[in-house]
């Protein structure tokens, strides 16, 4: 029997189900998964090319550089539609409904 926080905790958490659709349920940590794998397929060749692309991209710096230590760069691929600056296209506005691609996608 688990004892301690891990009891106390409840919430609800995501789980897997048939079709690719979360079903919701209450579970204790002990209970969560701890990875899904994804039903995806892609061309290992292609995705290559569009790292070295990207690579290659001009990456933005945070910009609060006393929250973190060493090295924490950023390129926006999709961001908000009227945004034309790079620090505004990395901005991860919550209330944003329109987005687009980026200059460097």
């Amino acid at each position: 029997m688990t004892s301690g926080w891990k009891n106390r905790l409840c919430h609800r958490w995501p789980r897997a189900s048939h079709g690719g659709v979360a079903a919701w349920q209450s579970s204790t940590v002990d209970d969560m998964l701890d990875r899904v794998k994804l039903d995806l397929s892609f061309d290992p060749k292609l995705l290559q090319e569009d790292l070295q692309r990207l690579q290659s991209s001009d990456w933005i710096g945070h910009f609060v550089q006393q929250n973190y230590d060493g090295d924490w760069s950023v390129i926006a691929l999709r961001g908000p539609a009227a945004a034309t600056h790079p620090v505004m296209m990395i901005y991860s506005d919550p209330s944003c409904t329109e987005l687009a691609d980026t200059p460097c996608h």
